[in-house]
């Protein structure tokens, strides 16, 4: 008890005991039984801890008998008393965990049963999150809310983490572990280190091996847990593992055979479990609602009894055909496609079955799944008409077609197609290289163009093919056309059609022969039309020159050059190779320079200025605007400008919105005289003007401000395509 003899002599007894009323009844049973074995009392050690003491005393008395004190012995027993309560408390929280299924629960009676040791006054447990590694406090008690939060969140990389990590206890004084911890973001370090804690102690919990968390408990009597304080914590933590992985097995094996059942009755599909006879032992709800059995009437019915007459030979059989037992167990698995079930009132199910062995109740059966596939042979039989209508309507079509795979394989082609190719159609069949069946084509002589140098020929081929999506003609024997039209799809394949061109190739060279001897007939009609234009012109010539008279003279000069411009037109088209279109610009040159030839005698005194685009017209309305620039230039070249005057003539043509042309002849001379009208002049000039632009269907504006502009617009009868040499 830590006295020395001297301190304990003259003392009463009194004073050493924790319980004082324990020392009275203990006098009394002395006086009552003359001895005492085996009481044990609790005694206070100097110092101020305590100690459990097992007593044997016996009555001492005087000479006349009288009770008069005792002889008492003392054995120290508190590792024994200690031993005891330490069984108790595991044998407490054995039987408050054998009941408990939840597991927050299960967390707080552990942490109850730590905090009723000796020194201990305070704890939590924390367990570590299996995703990110960090502590987590589930549970506490005797812990200030601020502490609490200060702790609640330990960061994988935190010092505690690190520590409970190592897989050992620690007992330390607070106060030296403290200043090294880690907190929750945002905590005070003065609240935790104000906690009025003195020791503390972590121990880790762990199951088979692998630490899942920690109890923590802390004192505020002591700066160190003595030993059996820090024996039973260990004690009583390994017992709080080994029952919290109990739970969490339990809570996960309620967990998966809640889930297990949720799917069992969830499935859509029919669901038996057969024993190895063949007989249902479960089925899901599937079943009963399908084929209209209840449960009961389900459980040890033969599976036979709900396929049709027609397929009991099918996973009957095959269940049969497949003996398990006990001893000789092998995982197999047979797939039943073309199985049906009968419900109890209908028409049979069409389904697919797979069968697997295993085991259930410990014994060994079968399981069988079997799927509804009514919707799918429907879109089958639905996929299987549509295909046919397609290949029928593929096969309807006058044009050959053609399927290539990404491997340049033949997927499928039409009648047509081996019709085209029927030198080779034997060779042209599912699977077949695109270049195979064309090479051995062009050495069959099926391809005219290959003819002498067959594999230059295959290597272009197959270039061309590779590509895609260039039109090309390719001739083959029988002197036959065909057009090939090829796409490439975006998963490599390719998608082709063949055209027999043959009779169009034929109809073009005959449309082609056809236009060349009609230009050949047009040029000589020009040519002819021309020299007659000619003739007229060479005779008004002779009239010109055996006539003395200049007026009859000037009009028979005139009629010459209008006679001239259209001359012109047929000597044009006769030259080119359009014969439907004129160039205007080539036409006006001529047509002035002819003209010039007139009035050469006072050429020098004036200029021709050209703004021309390039505009084309046909030959009637060619005709109708070279009589009217032969007119205006001619009456700017004889009325614009007085002697020694130096004159501009510009001459522009040039193209509208709406496909119109305007034309505009425009000079720098006297302009027209003060009150002149277009429409009642009686010159023939004018008249014919007026009207050539009636026959143009267009319109006439005149102005004469600095000379005299005249602006002529029509619609041109050409469409753009014309419109070319």
């Amino acid at each position: 008890m830590g006295y020395s003899p001297e301190e304990v002599l003259n003392t009463y007894a009194r004073q050493y005991w924790v319980h004082p009323e324990q020392r009275d009844q203990l006098v009394r049973e002395i006086q009552d039984k003359d001895a005492v074995r085996g009481k044990e009392i609790l005694l206070r050690k100097k110092g101020g801890s305590t100690l459990w003491a097992s007593v044997n005393a016996k009555q001492l008395k005087d000479d006349q008998g009288n009770f008069m004190g005792a002889e008492v012995m003392l054995r120290d027993v508190t590792k024994k008393k200690q031993a005891e309560e330490l069984m108790l408390t595991q044998r407490d929280l054995s039987i408050a965990l054998s009941s408990i299924c939840d597991f927050k629960k299960a967390l707080e009676i552990c942490l109850d049963t730590a905090l009723k040791l000796e020194e201990v006054d305070g704890g939590a447990i924390y367990l570590i999150d299996s995703n990110s590694g960090c502590l987590d406090l589930v549970v506490h008690r005797n812990l200030s809310t601020d502490f609490v939060n200060a702790v609640s969140h330990l960061d994988k990389e935190s010092l505690q983490v690190k520590l409970v990590s190592k897989g050992e206890s620690i007992f330390q004084p607070y106060a030296k572990m403290a200043s090294s911890f880690s907190y929750s973001c945002g905590a005070n370090r003065k609240i935790v280190h104000s906690a009025g804690i003195r020791a503390l102690a972590v121990i880790p919990m762990s199951d088979d091996g692998k630490i899942f968390g920690c109890l923590v408990v802390s004192s505020t009597a002591t700066d160190q847990l003595s030993s059996f304080s820090r024996y039973c914590l260990e004690t009583v933590a390994g017992q709080m593992a080994a029952a919290l992985s109990r739970i969490k097995i339990d809570q996960y094996l309620r967990s998966s055979r809640h889930n297990l059942k949720t799917l069992f009755e969830s499935i859509d599909d029919f669901l038996f479990i057969l024993d190895d006879t063949g007989r249902i032992i479960k089925t899901n709800p599937a079943v009963e609602s399908r084929l209209g059995y209840a449960s009961d009437e389900l459980i040890g019915m033969d599976v036979t009894q709900v396929y049709p007459q027609n397929s009991q030979n099918g996973s009957h059989a095959a269940v049969r055909q497949t003996p398990i037992s006990s001893a000789t167990f092998h995982p197999n698995s047979i797939m039943r496609p073309d199985d049906h079930l009968m419900p109890r009132a209908g028409q049979a199910i069409p389904v697919e079955t797979k069968i697997n062995q295993g085991i259930w109740d410990g014994k060994p059966a079968f399981f069988a799944i079997s799927r509804d596939i009514t919707l799918r042979l429907k879109a089958e039989e639905a996929k299987r008409i549509s295909e046919e209508r397609l290949m029928a309507a593929i096969d309807a079509i006058d044009e050959g077609f053609v399927i290539f795979d990404k491997n340049d394989r033949l997927v499928m082609c039409n009648n047509k197609f081996l019709d085209i190719y029927k030198v080779s159609a034997d060779m042209i069949k599912p699977g077949a290289k695109f270049e195979d069946f064309i090479r051995k084509g062009a050495y069959r002589g099926q391809y005219l163009d290959a003819e002498g140098d067959v594999e230059n020929w295959v290597t272009e081929q197959m270039v061309t093919h590779r590509c895609g999506g260039e039109n090309f003609e390719q001739r083959i024997y029988g002197d036959r056309w065909i057009r090939i039209a090829e796409r490439k799809m975006e998963d490599g394949s390719m998608v082709g059609f063949r055209v027999d061109v043959t009779d169009i190739k034929r109809s073009e060279d005959l449309l082609r022969n056809a236009l060349m001897e009609k230009e050949i007939l047009l040029k000589e009609i020009h040519h002819r039309v021309k020299n007659n234009l000619a003739v007229i012109s060479s005779m008004l010539n002779l009239q010109i020159k055996n006539n003395a008279n200049k007026v009859v003279q000037e009009s028979l000069k005139e009629s010459r050059s209008r006679v001239r411009s259209m001359a012109l037109i047929h000597e044009t088209l006769h030259q080119a190779n359009n014969l439907s279109a004129v160039r205007l610009r080539d036409y006006i040159s001529k047509l002035i320079r002819d003209l010039l030839s007139v009035y050469e005698h006072f050429s020098d005194q004036f200029s021709i200025e050209y703004d021309i685009e390039d505009v084309y017209l046909d030959i009637n309305q060619a005709v109708y605007c070279g009589i009217i620039i032969n007119e205006l230039v001619t009456n700017s070249l004889k009325y614009a400008f007085a002697d020694n005057e130096r004159g501009i003539i510009r001459i522009s043509a040039k193209t509208q919105p709406n496909h119109e042309i305007e034309l505009s002849v425009k000079d720098n001379g006297a302009g027209l005289p003060p009150g002149f009208n277009w429409e009642k002049t009686r010159t023939l000039g004018m008249r014919l003007i007026s009207l050539m632009v009636e026959q143009l269907h267009g319109s006439m504006k005149a102005s004469h401000q600095g000379g005299l502009k005249t602006v002529i617009r029509w619609k041109s009868s050409l469409q753009k395509e014309q419109c070319h040499d």
